[in-house]
Parts: C-alpha cells; structure tokens; sequence
C-alpha cells in the first residue's frame, strides 16, 4: 500500500503548541492509487469500475484505511485513490498562482488515468462508478459539478457528505493564506509568486503542523477546503444545481445518521476542549457546531445548547427535527430519476398488541419481512435466482454432455 499524503493523525493526542511529529503520518509524494481486479490483462471482459474516494475532513485518510475484501467478491475492478489533504491539497491566495482545489485536481487526474487505462485490467471505461463517504461523498458531489470531469464516470454514489455541507467549503482562503505565511515570515506583500516560492523552502512537517494548529475543536474550526475557483468549480454549489449546470451521471445518495458524532463529542467530554468553549464561548460555541459561517451564528448556538444541553432528557424526535438531510436530497435532477429509499431501525419492531413472530436468520435460512395485509416472513428469493443465474455459463456443457451420452446409447 502507498503511504498516506501528509496529515496529523486524527484522534491522536497531537501537541499543536509543540508539535510532536510522532502524530504526524505520511509524506508529501503521495499521490497514488490502488487497482484491485480479478481480470489482470484481460481487456475483453468489461468488468464494471468502482473508485473510491476516501473521507477525512480533507485533512486526513488514506486509502489504506480502505480494503477490498468485501466488494471483490463481485466481479468488479475497483479503484481507491489519494489525493492531497490540509495545506497541500487546499491552500489558496485566491489568484491564478495558488488556485486551491489540488487535492480536487488530483482525483480528476487519477479519473482520467482510470478512464484511459482501466480496460487493461479488465475494467469497462464506459461504466465507471465513484463513491466516496464524508469529505469522499463532498468530493464526488464536487465531480458532478465539475466540467472538468465530465465524461469521466457514468455513475456516482454520495455517501454522508455533499458539497453544501459547511465543513466541504471555505471563503477565507486568502486570509488564512495570509496568517499562515505569517508564521514562516512569508509576506503576501511582495505579490503571491513570492509568497509562493517562500512557503516551498518550508519544511512539509511544520507546514502540515501550522494547518493542524486551527483545528482546535476535533473537526474545527477548518481552513484548507475546497473553494470555487472558477475553473474546477465555475460557480457556487448553490446556483449551479439551481442552473442545473452538473454532469447528468445516475446519483445514489444517502446519509449515516450522526457521523462525526465522536469526534464532537470529545468537546465536551475532555477538559481541555470543553474549557476553551466555556472560556470564550462567543468565539468558538459557533464553531463546535460549525455555525460560525451563519447568519446570527451566536443566537443559533445558544439555542441548540440550551435545547440539548441544560436538561437532562431529549427524545430523538427533537433531534431528527432539527436535523434536515443534506439539501441534495430534495433538488431535483431534470434529466434523472430520482429514487428516495429510508432505511431505519426501532427498538421494537412488532407492534403492540400483535401476535407476529420473527423468525431468526441463520447462514441456511435468509428471510425477509413481505408486507402485505397479512405480514409474514418469507424465504429470501435472491440466492435461487443468483443460482439459476450462475447455470448460464454451464448450462450448453451439461446439454452437450447429456447429448453426447444419448447418442453413444444408440
């Protein structure tokens, strides 16, 4: 497996004031991806592609996080890739020297080395999915609204995470760029190019530890985003899905309930996290729920936190109110068919008063709930298809062998 793009490892106990570089993993050559195939130089097989684009704030991940076990038992080619994370991959003076959205070019790239290569190892270039989770699934939104990626997947699923989520953008870029530099005795002053080659004689690690040292509250508050550039991304998320200005690729999306949950929880639970809230709450209650970019962002957090936090019991009707999915979910896509499934789970699903049976599953015995007027429990019909399925490939030797047995009986 390729090493990871620099980052600071998350969840590690990493000293932003010192900067210990045992918390640091990685190195800046890292852009590399792995194809995983059962059809090693077999171009005449057309298996169906998979890319996978990894999550991690797009300061963190790698794509050894991710193995193929589970989807390489279907006949796939599948792809996972990596890309420049924090101040590598995001870092922006908002010009045409420092653009940003390196770490977006870089998945791009890689798209179009599987779309011109992939046939080699069995894949078919003309049925390309990409899916990514978290930072991945704001990625892949950010592929379909890019028209430097049109025509480079067919197909795409977006899992918890999309390109209106307000930890998949910034507006600061400059500023940030500006503080940043600051730190290495870089001035933005002498105009970006100086600035630029100023901040290559930095040594990656205290570059990468000068991006960390924002990130005060687990995932917050976070600067090295991608931004609208006007050339990866011509406009906002907003107006080009109002415009309806994305690449018409088939979409599935969907959301895991509470993801990030840990790591915003420690807020509250280690000392020193919930000490710098409490201590300048103004500042940094906005950020501990990523509000700080909204209108009227302090009374906002002061309403969830007193909703929440000052009693005792909160029913999860509260907070599934509060919570609206992500707004990809309700736009609707001219040219596409958009499918909505809810998956959910209850505590007790047999209603009160019923005398309904589940009935266990067992690796013999797959059964499924049919809902009709009179619900019962039915044998799961797939595998007896996937069977019968599976005769296609054998069927004409089994004829052939029985013929051939025929005919030496006469």
């Amino acid at each position: 497996m390729p090493a990871s793009c620099l980052q600071v490892l998350f969840f590690s106990t990493f000293n932003y004031e010192d900067g210990k570089e045992s918390s640091i993993s990685g190195r800046e050559d890292c852009v590399h991806l792995n194809v995983f195939t059962p059809a090693p130089n077999e171009p005449e097989r057309k298996l169906p592609v998979m890319v996978f684009i990894h999550g991690g704030g797009f300061v963190g991940g790698k794509a050894s996080d991710y193995h193929p076990n589970v989807l390489m038992n279907k006949e796939i080619v599948l792809v996972v890739i990596q890309y420049r994370l924090g101040i590598f991959g995001f870092l922006s003076t908002e010009d045409s020297v420092m653009r940003g959205n390196m770490g977006l070019k870089d998945q791009q790239l890689a798209l179009k080395w599987v779309k011109e290569n992939v046939e080699s190892f069995g894949g078919d270039s003309g049925n390309i999915t990409i899916f990514g989770e978290s930072a991945g699934g704001a990625s892949v939104h950010y592929h379909i609204l890019s028209p430097g990626s049109n025509g480079l997947f067919n197909r795409a699923i977006i899992q918890s995470g999309t390109s209106f989520c307000p930890w998949a953008s910034n507006m600061n870029h400059k500023k940030y760029a500006i503080e940043t530099g600051r730190e290495f005795n870089c001035s933005i002053d002498n105009g970006t190019e100086k600035y630029l080659e100023c901040m290559q004689t930095v040594h990656p690690y205290y570059l990468i530890i000068a991006g960390a040292k924002t990130n005060i509250l687990g995932f917050g508050p976070l600067y090295t985003l991608p931004r609208v550039d006007g050339e990866f991304i011509t406009e906002p998320p907003e107006l080009l899905m109002r415009k309806r200005k994305y690449n018409k690729v088939d979409i599935i999306a969907g959301i895991t309930k509470d993801e990030g949950g840990y790591e915003f929880l420690l807020d509250y639970i280690i000392p020193k996290r919930r000490g710098i809230i409490n201590k300048n709450f103004e500042k940094y209650g906005p950020i501990s729920l990523m509000f700080e970019n909204e209108e009227n962002s302090l009374e906002l957090t002061k309403k969830v936190y007193q909703l929440y936090l000052q009693r005792e019991n909160f029913t999860t009707n509260d907070e599934d109110f509060l919570k609206i999915s992500e707004e990809i979910l309700r736009v609707s896509f001219n040219e596409i068919s958009v499918f909505l499934f809810q998956i959910f789970v209850c505590r007790n699903p047999t209603p009160s008063g019923s005398e309904f049976i589940w009935k266990e599953a067992t690796t013999e015995s797959f059964q499924y709930l049919s809902l009709t007027t009179s619900p019962a429990m039915k044998p799961d019909d797939f595998l007896k298809r996937e069977f019968w399925t599976s005769l296609n490939t054998t069927q004409n030797k089994i004829l052939q062998d029985t013929l051939q047995e025929e005919t030496g009986n006469l």
